[in-house]
């Protein structure tokens, strides 16, 4: 595995980041994400936890390099730095990306966005 490429991932089940308090008007709201993470799952546990994502693994390393991107206005923004954390804390290479003013979606309608994660995957895999 050359990379992880994420593009403003939710990744904590529990919706716990604040960034969820500080924008709750914006989309994904914590109660979409809650319903979406148990559709997700399901109800019994049929795989290890950290199979279903990886913020909930215990050891992050030797995990692939990780290529992050996410908005400031994004609810998962906490996530995402707290994920870029944890990685560095495991010695695990990262590039992220905060895109100032951006929500949720970003992904979806910014060529900036999109060019970002598309040279830096190609820089990290050459």
């Amino acid at each position: 595995l050359a990379a992880q490429v994420l593009a403003y991932p939710p990744m904590d089940p529990a919706c716990r980041a604040q960034s969820f308090r500080r924008n709750p008007e914006m989309f994904p709201s914590r109660a979409g994400l809650l319903a979406a993470w148990q559709d997700y799952r399901g109800t019994g546990r049929r795989h290890p936890v950290a199979y279903s994502t990886p913020y909930e693994a215990q050891d992050l390393g030797g995990v692939a390099p990780a290529i992050l991107a996410v908005g400031t206005l994004d609810p998962v923004a906490d996530d995402v730095r707290d994920y870029a954390r944890r990685l560095r804390s495991a010695e695990v290479p990262v590039e992220m990306r905060e895109f100032e003013g951006m929500p949720h979606g970003t992904f979806l309608n910014d060529p900036a966005l999109r060019h970002w994660l598309g040279t830096t995957y190609a820089r990290r895999a050459a």
